[in-house]
């Protein structure tokens, strides 16, 4: 969540489509402890990207995965019915 984050999220959600695949999720995180308009930004990006949030991470003096995994909800990816050939 910086400065040009949404036009690079919408155009990685494009690239993304256009390469037949489906985006299922995205994570908001914020890198740096203050960002100017962070709220409105994500506002616009839960607007206008074609999946689920899911999660906003907030700035962590310590990043690693088992802490930011605390502010992500998978439940919200889709389930798809496996197929056997």
């Amino acid at each position: 969540m910086r400065l040009g984050c949404i036009n690079h999220a919408v155009l990685s959600a494009e690239a993304i489509r256009a390469d037949g695949l489906e985006l299922v999720g995205w994570v908001a995180n914020q890198a740096v402890p203050e960002m100017a308009r962070f709220n409105e930004n994500l506002a616009t990006l839960t607007a206008l990207m074609p999946a689920p949030l899911l999660g906003s991470i907030p700035h962590l003096q310590r990043p690693n995965s088992e802490s930011a995994a605390h502010y992500l909800d998978l439940g919200l990816l889709p389930l798809k019915a496996a197929t056997t050939s």
